[in-house]
């Protein structure tokens, strides 16, 4: 029984982003299994919680020991690149975008859906599921713009220097 929860709780954390009325049989599974599925969440917010640190951690590091010092050496040089530059900015305002958006989703994952009595209200605990997982979605975006933006800056980097060596 234990699986089958395990499974309809992981089901139900990555089910496409759609609000379709619960069954009284679905129900009475969120029901039954609410002490499982709320484990689950709160093992999935610990989980979320360390790749969000990593990845914090990451783009600081590019932003402060690549991008800033090597646009800094440009300018140093009188070889000043807009794009470069532009691109520093873009990717610390992406960064601070997936810090905002990654707290207002474990803050509604924690704070709002994992506190909620799916014994009780099975349906207002599948509500605010969804509410979570566009909220994850949401982040999801943020970390593939984030790191476009950081393949975008190493190309901008390469090009520059194959114009440097011309």
């Amino acid at each position: 029984m234990k699986k089958i929860a395990l499974g309809f709780s992981i089901m139900l954390a990555f089910m496409p982003l759609t609000t379709l009325a619960l069954t009284s049989e679905q129900e009475a599974v969120i029901s039954g299994e609410c002490d499982t599925i709320r484990e689950t969440l709160k093992m999935i917010q610990r989980s979320d919680s360390k790749v969000r640190t990593h990845l914090g951690a990451y783009y600081e590091n590019i932003l402060n020991k690549f991008m800033k010092p090597l646009n800094n050496r440009l300018i140093e040089t009188n070889i000043p690149s807009n794009e470069l530059i532009n691109a520093q900015v873009n990717l610390k305002n992406a960064k601070d975008k997936f810090s905002e958006d990654f707290i207002l989703y474990q803050r509604i994952l924690g704070d709002e859906l994992i506190q909620i009595d799916c014994r009780n209200n099975p349906g207002g605990f599948y509500e605010k599921l969804i509410e979570v997982r566009q909220a994850r979605s949401v982040v999801r975006d943020d970390v593939q713009k984030t790191n476009a933006l950081i393949y975008e800056y190493r190309n901008s980097v390469v090009r520059m220097m194959e114009g440097l060596n011309d």
